[in-house]
């Protein structure tokens, strides 16, 4: 499963989340136009230009386009907190890993890489298996026990929780 896919089937999905999304290049244009193309076709009658342009790729490169999903989640109200599109990517980069692979050590080194591409959010800390380093305090955070799968799951559930996502992915 790739990451709008698996947006789309938690339910997640909204202008603001595709739009930080589309600039860490987690999703492509393509998803942002199936998406705009899939609220057209709920919104008939109240169709925003802006997500027409999206729909048929009517814009010109990638800051069009963020600023086109900015605008429409502007426009629909949509819920643009930055915490809550962190732990929404952290649950969606989580659950991708948890889909796509079996061994469990590429689960880790994934999980490690999502750590990172994420920019070290502090809900992660316990899913990687190194440790950080506060070169601030000069110490090393406490050594936790649980392995970094079962933290991961726990992560995936608690933001799943949270977040209130549908569970049928």
């Amino acid at each position: 499963m790739k990451e709008f896919q698996v947006l789309r089937s938690l339910g997640v999905a909204s202008w603001p989340v595709l739009r930080y999304g589309l600039e860490e290049n987690w999703v492509s244009f393509e998803d942002v136009s199936n998406y705009a193309a899939d609220v057209l076709a709920e919104e008939r009658e109240d169709a925003d230009d802006r997500a027409v342009r999206l729909a048929v790729y009517d814009f010109e490169g990638k800051e069009e386009a963020l600023d086109l999903c900015g605008q429409l989640g502007k426009l629909n109200n949509e819920d643009a907190d930055p915490e809550k599109i962190l732990k929404t990517w952290i649950l969606v980069r989580l659950t991708v890993i948890e889909k796509n692979w079996e061994d469990s050590e590429e689960k880790i080194d994934k999980i490690g890489e999502a750590y990172a591409s994420l920019e070290y959010p502090e809900e992660m800390r316990f899913c990687s298996r190194y440790d950080e380093f506060d070169y601030s305090t000069g110490k090393t955070p406490p050594v936790h026990e649980e392995c970094p799968l079962d933290e991961a799951r726990r992560l995936i559930n608690e933001l799943s929780e949270e977040l209130s996502v549908r569970r049928d992915c």
